[in-house]
């Protein structure tokens, strides 16, 4: 199938204009065709955006602004434009220009569009065989995933015989063990009656033990009550000897001064000689 080389107003690019040469113009800068120069040399760059590796590449004869302050400077060649895999619809070729474009520069684009076409061809068709050969395999795993399912089928009918007389000995089992649990339920009934008289005895034996703690508390508590009446004693017996002392210390001064005031009166009464 031939790539066809005009692209209507709809599609990929709704609504661009359609230039002097009758191919669609589609404004410069646009991200989605991260164009580069395809010269058959490659390397160089047409308008500066690279080729995404992931994408497929369409060939294109355009003439593209690399500098839109400067429209002078135009490139002519063969690019590669990133488009998305798979999208049959995005492989055409395409003349980006405003005037009637280079004519050979067109057809050497061309040319080199249809090599591609049949490269995808030549590979379209390895890849058919390829998948010819994995559906092959593919069956041949489906034969094998067959038996083994055959195989694991037996195996499973096997394990479920094996598990009901599992189960049965599981059921005699149970039923030893649950004989065991009623004994077992017995025993624990009269470890909680003992276990019940055994508290009822600490309680009584708590009880005796909080009483002899409260006597010896009140008893604690009044030989407090003694010995703090005894020491406000002593304290009061200080407390009268140091008046009884200061009452002395009194008396003996206030002798002295009596008798200094004698000595005055003396002395006023007779007069010493000078």
């Amino acid at each position: 199938m031939g790539l066809p080389y005009r692209l209507p107003g709809t599609g990929n690019f709704p609504g661009a204009p359609i230039g002097a040469n009758g191919f669609p113009s589609i404004p410069v800068g646009i991200r989605s065709f991260a164009a580069r120069l395809c010269d058959h040399r490659g390397g160089e760059k047409c308008g500066g955006d690279p080729v995404l590796p992931e994408m497929r590449c369409a060939s294109v004869s355009v003439m593209r602004q690399t500098n839109r302050s400067r429209p002078a400077q135009n490139c002519f060649g063969c690019i590669s434009v990133a488009l998305p895999m798979g999208s049959a619809e995005a492989m055409i070729l395409l003349s980006y220009s405003t005037d009637a474009g280079d004519q050979s520069e067109t057809q050497r684009c061309r040319e080199a569009t249809m090599a591609q076409e049949t490269s995808e061809t030549m590979q379209a068709v390895q890849d058919f065989e390829e998948i010819r050969m994995r559906v092959d395999e593919a069956r041949q795993e489906a034969q094998s995933a067959r038996q083994n399912a055959q195989q694991a089928q037996n195996l499973a009918r096997q394990a479920q015989h094996q598990a009901r007389q599992v189960q049965h000995q599981a059921q005699m089992a149970q039923s030893e063990a649950n004989q065991a649990n009623q004994q077992a339920q017995q025993a624990r009934q009269q470890a909680v009656q003992a276990q019940n008289q055994a508290q009822q005895a600490q309680n009584e034996a708590d009880r005796a033990q909080n009483q002899a703690q409260q006597a010896q508390s009140e008893a604690s508590q009044s030989q407090q009550r003694a010995q703090s009446a005894q020491d406000q004693a002593d304290q009061a017996t200080q407390l009268a000897q140091q008046a009884d002392d200061q009452a002395t210390r009194a008396q003996d001064r206030a002798v002295q001064w009596e008798m200094q005031v004698q000595q005055i009166r003396r002395q006023s009464r007779y007069p010493q000689p000078r």
